[in-house]
């Protein structure tokens, strides 16, 4: 990234830095130039504080937004009920909600059986939803309307609503947004489709770990 997008991941950047030892920067003494056709970019940071934080206002924000198809590729899935409820509310309206999670490679199982439920609840309300199959999948990235892309840190999880430090662009380009829902395509062709019917059909055993993983749901 160039351009004054920069500030902004600068400034995300000494915010986390500085909280390892004394305060010391190197302030950008010049404001960096504007490209004449560059995009427009906004750098939202979040620093862990009590309640939510600007990760929250954002994802919250760009399911409102959401007005023809909503993409979302997440590397931990554990919402809370409001942000379901919201991508519920998404799809009532006729918005096309398509989810990428990780399947059987991953790091964090406690954070997967957690999210499940609430992918079973997505399903039923007609959303899509995918899981990848090669390795795992660890890109956090969110396309809304074929026009605004987010890419960076924040996953679709409680730690990342408000308790971790995180850094995202918000990128408003037709251009960029295509070339994500494009790889968002080609990834497809390497996860397996999710039926309702049948996930809904997992074993007790699964279901009960489910209800266990939901209990540390606020530390997933």
């Amino acid at each position: 990234m160039s351009g004054p997008a920069v500030i902004g991941l600068h400034s995300a950047f000494l915010d986390n830095w500085n909280e390892c030892g004394p305060w010391q920067w190197e302030p950008i003494r010049q404001r960096p130039p504007v490209h004449e056709d560059g995009l427009l970019v906004q750098c939202v940071r979040a620093s862990s504080t009590i309640g939510w934080t600007e990760s929250a206002a954002m994802l919250r924000s760009l399911v409102a937004v959401s007005q023809v198809r909503l993409r979302i590729v997440t590397a931990y899935f554990a919402p809370d009920d409001v942000l379901i409820e919201q991508i519920i509310s998404a799809l009532e309206r006729g918005v096309s909600v398509e989810l990428l999670v990780p399947g059987r490679h991953n790091d964090s199982r406690l954070s997967q059986l957690a999210g499940q439920p609430s992918i079973e609840r997505l399903l039923d309300a007609g959303a899509k939803v995918w899981v990848f199959l090669p390795t795992m999948l660890h890109a956090k990235v969110i396309t809304v309307d074929g026009r605004l892309a987010c890419v960076g840190s924040v996953n679709v999880n409680h730690r990342s609503m408000g308790k971790d430090e995180e850094c995202c662009a918000l990128m408003l380009s037709e251009a960029v947004t295509a070339t994500l829902d494009g790889q968002f395509d080609d990834d497809c062709q390497r996860s397996q489709r999710l039926d309702a019917d049948e996930f809904r059909r997992r074993g007790r055993w699964t279901q009960f770990m489910e209800q266990g993983a939901r209990m540390l749901l606020e530390q997933l």
